[in-house]
């Protein structure tokens, strides 16, 4: 109840019927997943009503610490709510820990260093703090072995982005709309990568080559400081979407035969 009470549980759009401080064993609370197993929670999943329209969840307030203590925790998912203050540094500490979605909240700090200082996530697949108040940098990636998902779009992060050569699981990386800097890092490790958003930064230096990532189909980095030539685009058989606005790129525009469902350049 400690969650409930700092996260304004009173007025989250579906109380009181979702039972929360009810006499009904916490695995019966409306959002709580537990294995039947071992009678634990392994799941947080509380969003909007409708999350495709980006309808409000009632919460407010802070996250506690005690939300790391739960030793089972798999899924943690808080989202369109209005929850402010640091993430708690022990979420990050917990290993079973496989999607971490809190996104569209009002999250600030530079909570992203204990990412690295917390030991490792093995297990996570999905990072997702889109639309907060982050700042600072984006940590190694090191320690998320198995990341499918980066998506820290709409803060207020600077400095690098980190090597993506150790997640060569990655299929989405969402960091648009940030203050980012430096180089677009080697993506030849990311055979899945399927969605590159990295648009509204400061990056600078050329455009990598996506000659080891054959599955991209979104690829959006305009509006950056990018220079050179448009590299040789290849046989991309699902390509999307290709947008290089607002650059600084100079050059021919590289043949674009073997990319048959383009359809935004």
């Amino acid at each position: 109840m400690e969650f409930y009470n700092a996260t304004d549980g009173a007025n989250w759009w579906d109380s009181p019927s979702n039972q929360w401080g009810s006499s009904l064993d916490q695995c019966d609370w409306i959002g709580i997943d537990c294995d039947p197993s071992i009678g634990k929670v392994i799941g947080i999943n509380i969003v909007g009503p409708d999350p495709n329209s980006g309808a409000k969840s009632g919460q407010a307030g802070y996250l506690p610490d005690s939300l790391g203590t739960l030793p089972s925790l798999q899924i943690l998912q808080l989202a369109f709510g209005e929850i402010g203050g640091p993430v708690p540094t022990s979420l990050f500490a917990n290993p079973p820990l496989t999607i971490l979605n809190l996104g569209f909240q009002k999250l600030n700090g530079t909570l992203l260093a204990t990412l690295n200082e917390n030991g490792s996530l093995d297990n996570l697949r999905t990072l997702d703090f889109g639309v907060n108040k982050l700042t600072g940098e984006i940590p190694s990636l090191d320690n998320v072995p198995q990341l499918q998902r980066l998506n820290l779009h709409d803060n207020k992060l600077e400095g690098n982005i980190p090597s993506l050569d150790n997640v060569p699981q990655l299929q989405r990386i969402q960091l648009n709309s940030n203050s980012l800097s430096g180089n677009i890092p080697s993506l030849d490790n990311l055979s899945q990568l399927d969605t590159l958003y990295l648009y509204g930064n400061n990056l600078e230096g050329n455009i990598p080559s996506f000659d080891n990532a054959p599955n991209s189909r979104l690829v959006a980095i305009q509006d950056n400081n990018l220079e050179g030539n448009i590299p040789t685009i290849g046989s991309k058989q699902i390509l999307q979407q290709l947008s290089l606005s607002d650059n600084k790129l100079e050059g021919s525009i590289p043949s674009l035969d073997d990319v048959p469902q383009l359809v935004y350049l």
